[in-house]
């Protein structure tokens, strides 16, 4: 592993938490409409778990194959959320809830091919050449 120590505010740490949150529990924020109306059954909750379940094995595979020696993958991760930074706390998080699950839907996309650690960065190297651009 690299050395280098990324040094990275604590509102960065909470924004990317909040985007590993937000893609970690996205099969139930699609059905909050009917968590509240009260009309999921018990096979529908046991579907939305099972979802949760699956990304969070799909996270686990994506952090093993899209780590290498130079970048760890969830210091990746925290690299693309301190390039999204703008000093504006209620923006930062808004990015953050786009940019972090992006990030993670693409690395579990990544999985799929025959490089998946030089696409992971690959993409954090394009968030962070975006941010430096502008």
């Amino acid at each position: 592993m690299s050395n280098e120590i990324l040094h990275v505010s604590v509102f960065t740490r909470i924004n990317v938490a909040l985007g590993v949150l937000a893609f970690s529990l996205a099969p139930l924020i699609f059905v909050t409409g009917k968590i509240r109306a009260g009309a999921m059954g018990a096979e529908q909750w046991v579907v939305v778990i099972a979802a949760v379940i699956a990304l969070q094995l799909l996270l686990l595979v994506a952090q093993k194959k899209c780590s290498s020696e130079a970048m760890p993958f969830w210091r990746g991760l925290l690299a693309v959320g301190a390039s999204m930074r703008t000093r504006w706390i209620y923006t930062d998080i808004v990015i953050a809830l786009l940019a972090i699950p992006f990030t993670l839907s693409a690395a579990c996309l990544f999985l799929v091919s025959n490089d998946p650690a030089n696409r992971f960065h690959r993409l954090v190297y394009r968030f962070y050449e975006h941010r430096m651009h502008q």
